[in-house]
């Protein structure tokens, strides 16, 4: 709570719309967000050829642009709005300040930093090791995990994107997730 307090007045809150690109690659960071409830952000990482696949995905359980604490100037990779939400952002140059204090705000940061660096090593063994169907099923409860249960506004062409997959793939991956019981849309 104290922590808090001290960083409230530097907190903007801020709207977030769907598809939004909040940074490119090789952006200089500016800004921080920290994600409301049921606000998610993928991190994408875009090839040479144009080709995109979603490494991870953010919700309010971390934040956008750890590479500010981390001494980065530019973000590596593309950060695309998946669910509509609010965030609260921060400058970045107080995010360093606050973070080289270091306390309960340093050890959440590095922590979450831990987890997500967790989470892009699980996400490349799945995109290599599994099947559409089991990456789709990976995908879906990744969202599910971070957004209020019911409707979430999503297409196949957005998944394929996500997952790196051919489209008819993700249509026959989530036929059968479907047959099963297991998502409607």
């Amino acid at each position: 709570e104290e922590e808090f307090q001290r960083l409230a007045p530097k907190l903007e809150p801020v709207s977030l719309a769907f598809g939004k690109t909040i940074y490119e690659a090789s952006d200089r960071i500016r800004y921080v967000y920290f994600l409301n409830r049921n606000t998610l952000a993928s991190l994408c990482i875009t090839m040479e050829d144009g080709a995109s696949v979603g490494a991870c995905i953010v919700g309010h359980e971390g934040m956008v642009g750890i590479q500010a604490f981390l001494r980065a100037e530019r973000i590596p990779n593309r950060v695309v709005v998946q669910v509509a939400g609010g965030a609260l952002r921060m400058r970045a140059d107080e995010l360093r300040v606050e973070f080289n204090r270091g306390g309960l705000l340093q050890d959440l940061l590095l922590r979450y930093t831990h987890a997500l660096f967790t989470q892009v090593l699980q996400v490349a063994a799945c995109n290599q090791l599994h099947s559409v169907e089991e990456r789709l099923s990976r995908w879906l409860l990744m969202i599910y995990d971070r957004a209020m249960p019911g409707d979430i506004p999503l297409t196949q062409e957005l998944i394929s994107r996500r997952l790196g997959a051919h489209r008819s793939s993700v249509s026959e991956a989530a036929g059968i997730l479907r047959r099963e019981g297991l998502i409607r849309y």
